[in-house]
């Protein structure tokens, strides 16, 4: 399972996600297997598509990781045609998501 702890938005400031710290977890969730390191949007979308779980990862008080639920792939119309690839989380109100993570 992949943690996503930060994101990046476009350079152009656009509300757009470029860019994401992203580690592999441990197979408990409670530590990092692998860090989270700076990867592209792309390459979180290539693991939902290739079957990896991918969730938020937020810290909590003492060191805990806390995460949401998986990831899922939405694809929507584009405002300048043709197709955008992005990701969503669960919202459920108790788990970090997109909007808890930290910018870097």
């Amino acid at each position: 399972m992949y943690g996503i702890t930060a994101v990046r938005f476009e350079p152009s400031g656009a509300p757009r996600i470029d860019q994401v710290l992203m580690g592999l977890l441990a197979r408990d969730g409670s530590g990092w297997d692998l860090p989270p390191a700076s990867v592209p949007l792309a390459a979180v979308i290539d693991r939902l598509l290739e079957g990896d779980e991918i969730v938020a990862v937020c810290e909590a008080s003492g060191g805990k990781l806390v995460h949401s639920g998986p990831a899922a792939l939405q694809v929507q119309d584009s405002l300048h045609g043709g197709w955008e690839e992005s990701i969503a989380f669960p919202d459920d109100g108790k788990t970090p998501g997109l909007r808890d993570l930290p910018r870097f």
